[in-house]
């Protein structure tokens, strides 16, 4: 008992036979299914979509059952019986209806071709939209989904703290499953369009940037053990510069070289390559007392959004009037900051820190600088310029 198409090689849209022999006599059946010869692989007789191969597959085991149980029966197994029963069993029409997202999302993970990474990203998302649907009343089924269903997802995303970033990855992870569902000719309606979900672009004034000041009282803070621990990473942070990237994968039996007399801590940037230097000197110092309280080895925390999301509660609890825009790169904006800002080390030096490919990327920092340092910087150069020969003389 097997599937086939008349004309395999035709491009266009044909019914699905069936063909069976019995007793020496072939028994062929026009299905009530249409598919696209594109979407049909004729040595096996299989459809490549998931809910039509589906439907034939549950056709021959209840025609198999069928023929089992009529023959322990002793029943008429005629070439025009087993007609009938075959008739029975294909007039049935698949049900669309009870078809899911969640069903869709497997099928195309089991065929998709995907990175590690993203892999990851789909795989979290599929994780969260289930946990969703087993809290909620929202419905999975593809003919009832509507945006409502979808923009309680959002919701449920956004009432757990992550980030417009996370919540747009993972609702685009399901768009894209869907599109290809429709393109396909899986399901009939395009899903994608009432699934409407845009992420607000952060800008340089979300970030919260830290003091120097600011930094020394947030290290002499009493805090319970797990809360202090991430503040010590954060600050960590804040005195290096590094990417939380970086920071994972850093080992924290460093290894200790000299330059010029003096230690540093050297390792490699994971996203440029590039080696960072962490001195024991300056505004780098405080990386060094830290490292000192831990005996080298920080805490680790491999996901940066649930870090962000535990640091933004911690100062919530400190009642920081500004928690909510806390994030692990606030730390590297604060370094930047400090050097440039406060210190006012060079450009040149503060890029090479902050391991960045092109220095223009360091100079838009300056951009944070507000009037008292463009009054601090003409106060600096009034001292460095000499006096005039001729005093007496005016400029007209």
């Amino acid at each position: 008992m097997k599937f086939y198409i008349k004309h395999p090689k035709e491009a266009r849209e044909q019914r699905i036979f069936l063909y069976h022999n019995h007793r020496s006599t072939n028994i062929r059946l026009a299905t009530k299914l249409k598919t696209n010869s594109e979407m049909w692989d004729n040595k096996n007789g299989t459809s490549l979509d998931p809910l039509t191969e589906t439907v034939l597959k549950k056709w021959i085991a209840k025609a198999k059952d069928t023929l089992i149980n009529m023959e322990r029966l002793d029943e008429d197994l005629s070439v025009t019986a087993v007609k009938d029963v075959l008739i029975n069993i294909v007039n049935d029409k698949p049900v669309r209806e009870e078809l899911t997202i969640t069903y869709l999302y497997k099928e195309f993970l089991k065929e998709a071709q995907l990175c590690k990474s993203t892999q990851k990203n789909y795989k979290a998302a599929l994780m969260h939209y289930e946990q969703f649907l087993l809290l909620s009343k929202a419905t999975d089924i593809i003919e009832r989904y509507t945006a409502k269903d979808f923009q309680m997802f959002v919701k449920y995303l956004k009432d757990r703290n992550y980030a417009d970033n996370s919540v747009k990855i993972y609702t685009k992870c399901i768009k894209r499953v869907l599109n290809k569902a429709y393109w396909v000719g899986t399901i009939q309606n395009e899903l994608s369009r009432v699934m409407k979900f845009k992420a607000k672009k952060v800008t340089r004034d979300n970030f919260l940037i830290f003091s120097i000041e600011e930094l020394k009282e947030l290290e002499n803070i009493t805090l319970r053990s797990y809360a202090r621990k991430r503040l010590d990473v954060f600050l960590f942070l804040c005195y290096t510069g590094m990417r939380f990237s970086d920071y994972k994968r850093v080992v924290f039996e460093p290894e200790l070289c000299k330059i010029n007399g003096d230690s540093m801590i050297v390792t490699e940037s994971v996203k440029t390559g590039k080696r960072i230097f962490i001195p024991n000197v300056g505004h780098c110092q405080g990386a060094w007392r830290i490292l000192d309280r831990y005996n080298g080895e920080l805490p680790r925390y491999k996901s940066v959004d649930t870090f962000n999301r535990q640091i933004r509660k911690d100062f919530e609890k400190l009642e920081h009037p500004e928690f909510q825009k806390l994030t692990s790169h606030c730390a590297r904006k604060t370094f930047a900051t400090a050097l440039l800002m406060e210190q006012d080390v060079s450009p040149l030096v503060v890029s090479k820190l902050l391991t960045h490919s092109d220095i223009k990327t360091t100079l838009k920092y300056y951009e944070k600088s507000g009037d008292s340092h463009i009054i601090k910087a003409l106060e600096k150069t009034e001292q460095e310029i000499p006096k005039a020969k001729y005093p007496h003389l005016k400029i007209v």
